[in-house]
């Protein structure tokens, strides 16, 4: 064998090798971690100091009639009987949420969603006062994963403090791409 063939054929394997490291290597570099996708989708939510005081329960449920859903402002406890889907009701845990809410200090915005279980996640962010007569919530949903194909229902119950009652909120929910999507509700 001649020995310029093999060194030859050596310096190439070790080229190709380190080639094949560094290309690695940069793909490591580059790739996104779960923690990005997630600020990068979450990063619209108000700072401290610009949030009202609120409460957040979150349910593995949907409970409002279809009509009132996905987003619902909820101002006096008797709004509560007519917008309650009857079947929910049954289990009992709907009506405790409600038990200590003061309709006189408090409103309460319901956000009805839904989640891939495997892949998608759903936050709820805070909530900012623009003006006097609104509220502001703000979500995000993000995608981590391949694909999860069993869903999953939530209900976000936001109780707000408030001075009066008010009679409009908006929901903003940002993803992964920017992308917001904007739900609001009328009293």
């Amino acid at each position: 064998m001649n020995r310029r063939s093999v060194l030859a054929g050596v310096g190439l394997s070790v080229s190709s090798a380190l080639v094949g490291c560094l290309v690695q290597s940069d793909e490591e570099t580059n790739a996104e971690t779960d923690g990005d996708i997630r600020r990068r989708a979450c990063s619209h939510a108000p700072d401290e100091t610009d949030q009202v005081s609120h409460n957040v329960t979150r349910t593995r449920f949907h409970f409002l009639r279809e009509q009132y859903a996905p987003l619902t402002l909820v101002t006096a406890r008797d709004q509560l009987e007519s917008r309650i889907d009857p079947e929910q009701r049954e289990d009992g845990d709907v009506d405790t949420i409600f038990e200590d809410i003061r309709f006189d200090e408090h409103v309460v915005l319901i956000w009805e969603t839904s989640e891939r279980i495997t892949t998608d996640h759903v936050e709820f962010l805070g909530v900012a006062r623009p003006n006097d007569e609104e509220f502001r919530a703000y979500g995000c949903n993000y995608r981590l994963g391949g694909g999860g194909q069993q869903e999953t229902y939530y209900s976000f119950i936001i109780t707000v403090s408030v001075d009066e009652t008010l009679q409009r909120a908006e929901l903003r929910i940002q993803n992964e791409d920017g992308n917001t999507r904007t739900l609001t509700t009328e009293q």
